[in-house]
């Protein structure tokens, strides 16, 4: 029997709650198996786009590495295979993921990296509270690593994170920070980029910021790193590429899982209407003539040393 392909693509609930109650992410984990493929292919590719270290920055051998909001643990595995001597610490709020995580550095036999549960934004809620979210001694790492944090983190929590980062960090070592603004895609899709101008009133509405990208090096900076660096990276991904099915399968559970996010926080938006201009993306990302980007940009720093 024929399906419809640009039927609602989660076959799958799970009802299992996110692992901490404070969970801030906008994207809910209802469909956990669809959510987990999601992150796991949007790991591999950026993976190939940029390189596990910032370009031009030397670790020692033996280097202890933190990768924060380490979801499934990609790029922590990764880490770890490539420099077998260093030790690689992956934390993450949701412990499905941490589980995924685990067994997978068992599989590979990975001995040199580790994960746990942990929220780093513990707090937070709190505008006054001062206490460490990080659960690490000062000056422990020798590269902090932070991929994709606007997803959960406010905007008054940003530079409370990375003064956590700060304190973890060895002086002299590295903090990175790699993010992207909202759906930041530009595309020839009407629906697309009609969306994308929903998810960024809402993201603002919520108190969190739709654009991020600018603001990594002056964070960065006023937060005490020197030598702050950014560099840019694009991916094409035009109908018929490897890179267009990845991003494809990608928002194809990212955008309909941001429908809960967009209708409760601006209930003007009903989600018959969000349902129907999902589908209508879909439609158009499928195609022949679809051609789009996607913009993520990488920021890192030194600590005095």
């Amino acid at each position: 029997m024929a399906t419809d392909p640009h039927a609602r693509p989660f076959s799958y609930h799970d009802p299992r709650l996110p692992a901490h109650p404070d969970n801030t992410y906008v994207i809910g984990i209802q469909h956990m198996n669809s959510e987990l493929a999601r992150l796991l292919g949007q790991e591999r590719m950026i993976n190939d786009y940029m390189p596990l270290v910032p370009p031009g920055v030397k670790l020692p051998a033996d280097a202890q590495v933190l990768d924060i909001a380490c979801g499934p643990g990609g790029w922590a595995c990764e880490f770890a295979f490539t420099f077998p001597e260093a030790r690689v610490v992956g934390v993450d709020i949701n412990e499905q993921y941490i589980t995924y995580a685990q067994a997978t550095a068992q599989v590979q036999g990975l001995e040199n990296v580790t994960f746990q549960v942990m929220n780093v934004v513990a707090g937070f809620q709190d505008e006054e509270a001062s206490s460490h979210s990080l659960e690490f001694a000062d000056q422990r790492f020798d590269l902090v690593n932070a991929r994709f944090l606007v997803g959960f983190l406010k905007e008054s929590w940003w530079p409370r994170l990375i003064r956590e980062m700060m304190r973890v960090t060895k002086p002299g070592g590295i903090i990175r920070l790699t993010e992207c603004n909202g759906l930041d895609i530009v595309t020839n899709s009407l629906a697309l980029e009609r969306y994308r101008e929903i998810l960024a009133q809402t993201l603002r509405r919520n108190g969190r910021l739709a654009v991020v990208t600018p603001l990594l090096k002056p964070w960065l900076v006023a937060a005490g790193c020197t030598n702050v660096q950014t560099a840019p990276y694009l991916i094409d991904y035009q109908a018929g590429s490897v890179e267009h099915t990845t991003i494809y399968r990608n928002h194809e559970i990212v955008l309909y899982e941001l429908i809960d996010f967009i209708t409760r926080v601006d209930p003007s938006h009903s989600r018959e209407e969000m349902e129907a201009l999902y589908q209508q993306c879909l439609i158009e990302m499928s195609s022949q003539s679809f051609c789009g980007q996607l913009l993520f940009v990488s920021a890192w720093g030194s600590t005095p040393g």
